[in-house]
This record gives C-alpha cells, sequence and structure tokens, in this order.
C-alpha cells in the first residue's frame, strides 16, 4: 500500500488508451506531478460481490 507522500513503487503497469495497450513504468510517468490514484474492485470479482451488492 502507497501512502500519502510516499514515493510510487517502480513498477509496469498496463496503460489503455483507445485501442492500444502497452508496458508503463508508472513512476516514470507520473514523475513531476502531484496525482491522487483511485482503487476499486473489478466488477463482479469477490471483493464487489460480497461487500458492494449486499
Amino acid at each position: 500500500m502507497v501512502g500519502i507522500g510516499q514515493k510510487l513503487p517502480d513498477t509496469e503497469v498496463l496503460w489503455v488508451r483507445e485501442s492500444e495497450v502497452k508496458k508503463i513504468n508508472f513512476r516514470q510517468k507520473l514523475a513531476g506531478r502531484r496525482v491522487a490514484i483511485f482503487g476499486m474492485p473489478g466488477a463482479f470479482s469477490t471483493t464487489c460481490s460480497g461487500l458492494h451488492l449486499k
């Protein structure tokens, strides 16, 4: 988990834009910016079905 003020992990993620999918370095892509990152479980995943659909 990344907390407020901590550096992002040096990891690759999939960057999807229109019909193009490529791997990017997350830390490099967001370097020098202030960002807010939101996460949520995937639709109909165990967490979503177990907590959100009740």
